[in-house]
């Protein structure tokens, strides 16, 4: 009972108290009060002055607000993405382009490129695509003309704008463009004598991972090889994989064995001879067989870690039998946790159970593996231990808000959603706002309420977790201005559904007419709104949304038929609505024939096939792509739709 604690402090003068306990109980005001600050002017603290006005209904306060916010962008360049996010979520993304566009901003190209706007995006770096192949030789002579560096530190910055192109080009399917500007960037960074480790990050960002290769190898002329192979693989057990492979076949080339490595890490680009991931990770299980005690310990580390990426969890679970007596008493809770989980993924509860009892007695204060044995248990059919472990897990976490956020995370990825729900329910209770464990708490709780159906509920927190991502608690807390309008786009959508089912089909229809002015190459916003509507009563408002997107999608695909994405967004556009599935079938198959490993693309073409009447399909089409994508529960409930349910469920 919130508002009579909340009442209770305020009887005893204790103002804090009552304001944190009033966004206990969901208070958005009370949660915007308690940043906004008057005596301080920086981002945060005049964004949530906006949100105070908003949500107090006072308009004049809240244009003021968001006119300062422009101003201190303006004032404090530095600052202008994090304003350009509250202008976003405080409901005036055009004044976040304007803003971007006037200061110049690096992060207008990217909105831009969110809404599929591409001649405004490319203008924005200086490229008029009406020009063509002319435009890009006058902009890269430009380039090439100002390219300088005077030391490693300059590197980043000089081949940023080349790199951002080259992205840009990527996502618009010219990646024989997108090689060519960065092979540009290449040869200049080699006239220097320059590093090309920053070139490698960029190639990988982009997707372009036979140019990432071929420019890793350039690199090793000058760099040190471990360097060299972070930068190509930004994953933990990648030197320990070079290393071995490098010894493993002395005789090819550096080419030859990165081939091997990006088919082991499941890159594109032509693989080594003989590279079966399987193959190599069974030939480093065999080299450890006969070696000394610490190699052998190094070595079944590292095929541990590749056949989890692999996910050949038998071979993790006979690997860290193996390697866990090697380490002794080194090994700490979090290993035996790791084996445990590999075992409950072989079938072998009971084996799981003893791994997660050895990490208790490690760490007896820790709940997650109390947790983790009754899952086991449950699993080994033991449900009456199972729930007095569950039991105890959850008092060992009281009174501390990091473990009950580690062991609400751990039941939502074991599927304990009824439980999981309980304890960041108590979270957002207990933690304080200020608590970087809150908007985590508000972030399953958000996805949680949406994948039940609960839209207004699943709004309002929403809205509440995005109003926590307006100040920045640490790195990972701050987003980019591109996401806010991602995140901004499903809250209007929430809202436009909450809309219609409480009866106001017109108002919904009017929202997501307001939404599709924003962003009208975004298909997701009809993906269940066309159906819904023409349910409502509202055929002709739901086809005329559709043919506005539609017109525009159809120009995209046309204009780019090299970007797998546009061909995928475009099927899924048409079969969610019912629409020409002949042309969303041609569509699909050419995404998934282009991207044949994209769980996502699969989802799409089981979803065209489901729309023409072929089940069988759809199903099989969509198995593959829960394959892919197992931790993904909303590829699981299509499986499920496919399986027993209608082509217009929603």
């Amino acid at each position: 009972d919130c508002e009579t604690a909340a009442g209770l402090f305020d009887d005893l003068g204790d103002r804090t108290r009552a304001r944190v306990t009033r966004v206990a109980g969901g208070d958005l005001l009370s949660y915007a009060q308690g940043f906004a600050d008057p005596s301080r002017r920086t981002a945060d603290t005049l964004a949530y002055s906006a949100t105070a006005a908003r949500l107090s209904g006072n308009s004049e306060g809240h244009a003021q607000a968001l006119d300062d916010l422009v101003s201190f962008a303006e004032a404090i360049p530095d600052e202008a993405s994090r304003c350009m996010n509250a202008l976003v979520l405080e409901g005036a993304p055009g004044r976040a382009f304007e803003l971007a566009a006037m200061l110049k901003d690096d992060a207008l190209i990217d909105m831009e490129l969110w809404r599929y706007n591409f001649d405004a995006a490319f203008a924005a770096m200086g490229i008029d695509l009406e020009g063509g192949a002319a435009a890009f030789d006058e902009w890269l002579a430009d380039f090439q003309e100002g390219f300088t560096v005077r030391n490693e530190q300059d590197i980043p910055a000089a081949i940023f704008p080349a790199g951002q192109l080259a992205s840009a080009c990527a996502q618009t399917g010219q990646d024989e463009l997108a090689e060519r500007i960065l092979r540009t960037v290449a040869r200049l960074l080699e006239a220097e004598n320059a590093s090309l480790l920053q070139l490698v990050r960029w190639d990988r960002a982009i997707g372009l991972d036979a140019l990432a290769r071929e420019h890793a190898v350039k690199a090793m002329e000058l760099e040190i090889e471990g360097d060299v192979i972070t930068a190509l693989f930004p994953i933990g057990v990648a030197d320990r994989c070079w290393d071995y492979l490098r010894r493993s076949y002395p005789d090819e080339s550096n080419d030859a064995v990165l081939g091997r490595m990006q088919t082991l890490f499941g890159l594109d680009g032509e693989p080594g001879q003989g590279a079966d991931p399987g193959e190599i990770i069974a030939a480093m299980r065999r080299s450890a067989e006969g070696a000394e005690p610490a190699e052998r310990k190094e070595l079944l580390r590292m095929v541990i870690d590749l056949a989890r990426l692999q996910g050949k969890w038998e071979i993790v679970t006979e690997a860290m039998g193996e390697w866990l007596p090697l380490v002794g008493g080194e090994a700490g809770a979090y290993q035996f946790i790791r084996y445990g989980e590999a075992l409950l993924k072989c079938g072998r509860p009971r084996e799981a159970a003893d791994q997660f009892e050895r990490a208790w007695k490690i760490d007896p204060s820790e709940p997650v593996p109390v947790y983790l044995k009754a899952v086991a248990l449950r699993g080994a059919g033991d449900a009456v231990a199972a729930a007095e472990l569950q039991r105890k897990a959850r008092l060992m976490a009281m009174g501390n808000v990091t473990r009950l956020h580690f062991l609400a995370s751990t039941m939502w990825q074991h599927d304990d959603a009824a439980a999981a729900r309980e304890i960041d329910q108590l979270l957002l209770r207990i933690a304080s706002p200020h608590e970087s464990v809150h908007p985590e708490a508000l972030r399953r709780t958000y996805a949680d309420l949406a994948a039940s159906g609960d839209t207004a509920a699943a709004a309002r927190a929403l809205e509440f977790f995005l109003l926590s991502k307006m100040r920045p608690v640490n790195a990972a807390s701050v987003i980019a201005p591109r996401t806010a309008l991602a995140y901004s786009s499903n809250l209007a959508m929430l809202r436009a559904r909450a809309r219609l089912e409480a009866g106001d089909a017109a108002g919904a229809a009017a929202a997501i007419a307001e939404l599709q002015a924003l962003n009208p190459s975004d298909s997701s916003m009809l993906e269940d709104m066309y159906q819904l509507l023409a349910d409502a009563g509202l055929a002709e408002v739901a086809d005329a949304l559709f043919e506005t997107t539609y017109r525009i999608s159809k120009a995209t695909v046309e204009r780019f038929p090299g970007r797998a994405q546009h061909h995928n967004n475009h099927a899924w556009l048409l079969s969610r609505c019912g629409k020409h599935l002949d042309e969303a079938l041609a569509h699909a198959d050419r995404a998934v024939a282009m991207e044949p490993r994209n769980g996502a693309f699969l989802d799409t073409l089981a979803e065209v096939h489901f729309q023409r009447g072929d089940r069988e399909k759809a199903v099989g089409f969509s198995e593959r792509a829960v394959a892919l994508l197992d931790d993904d529960p909303q590829v699981r409930r299509q499986l499920q739709r496919f399986k027993s349910g209608k082509p217009t469920d929603r």
